[in-house]
């Protein structure tokens, strides 16, 4: 199954790494050329909970100069980039290929627009990962991933890519796709809103999750409505970076990352973990 990955953030240098190290037959297309040599010469590594690993990539500084045609394309551009990137791989696929978006969020319905449902999946990335230089991510946490096709079926494809992804990552494969995405889409926007509302990292102190009464709803999150939220274990993170212990329904986060992971807001000066302050006030 030869593959092509457009994007090498966090996620997309992750699973870059790893397929990469397990074989297969992987085309990167970076972001410009600088970035392409880097991978090339002195390789993509990854560190954290998965451990150190260090990968040359064939890498390209775009999608106009590919040269091949490919069975499968993973996405692993920001979301709004994804149709144009869509757009630019159709002359490099086959009627067959399978496109994979790797965003967070619900953006399958603008790349089937591109490519068709018969051609569109999912990855719903359940691992948090933080880029710490072009050729460096710090995987935070380890989950697993689902994929999905966007019509429900399940071709020989979307089998081929579970496969794959299971030398990596367990991984596993859903009848509703966009289900898992919105569940993640869920918790994401609690964890996250708390973070930046709060200008703290979540729940450094316990207690200080009493000074956010926002944090009331996402505690009772899974009471209120049947959303399948993914659970984030002790010492984890979500896919922000973030770490936490979160159950929702059943208690407020409890870990956070070290203060050096977090880049200090030059706006909000919370006077305690958890209480936000008011803008200051530019001098009359």
């Amino acid at each position: 199954m030869k593959v092509v990955l457009v994007g090498t953030g966090s996620i997309g240098g992750t699973i870059a790494v790893l397929l990469q190290e397990h074989g297969h037959d992987l085309d990167v297309v970076a972001h410009g050329e600088e970035k392409a040599k880097l991978f090339r010469e002195e390789g993509f590594r990854l560190t954290g909970v998965y451990g150190d690993h260090c990968q040359r990539l064939h890498a390209y500084p775009s999608v106009s100069a590919l040269t091949d045609t490919y069975d499968l394309a993973l996405i692993a551009t920001k979301y709004q980039q994804m149709p144009d990137v869509a757009r630019e791989l159709l002359p490099h696929l086959k009627d067959t290929s399978l496109v994979a978006s790797l965003q967070n969020g619900l953006c399958l319905d603008m790349l089937s627009e591109v490519v068709g449902d018969e051609r569109t999946a999912g990855v719903m990335i359940g691992f948090g990962a933080t880029q710490l230089e072009p050729n460096l991510v710090e995987v935070t946490a380890s989950a697993e991933l689902v994929i999905g096709m966007l019509d429900g079926s399940e071709p020989p494809a979307l089998k081929q890519l579970c496969s794959m992804l299971n030398d990596c990552l367990p991984t596993k494969t859903t009848t509703d796709i966009n289900a898992k995405l919105y569940s993640k889409l869920v918790f994401n926007s609690v964890i996250n809103a708390m973070a930046a509302v709060t200008n703290a990292p979540v729940a450094a102190d316990p207690r200080s999750v009493r000074a956010v009464p926002a944090h009331r709803a996402g505690g009772r999150l899974r009471q209120r409505a049947p959303v399948d939220a993914p659970v984030v274990g002790e010492g984890q993170a979500n896919g922000s970076g973030y770490h936490e212990r979160v159950h929702l329904g059943e208690g407020p986060g409890t870990r956070c990352p070290d203060a050096g992971q977090r880049q200090p807001d030059r706006h909000h000066q919370g006077d305690r973990v958890g209480r936000p302050t008011a803008l200051r006030q530019k001098p009359s």
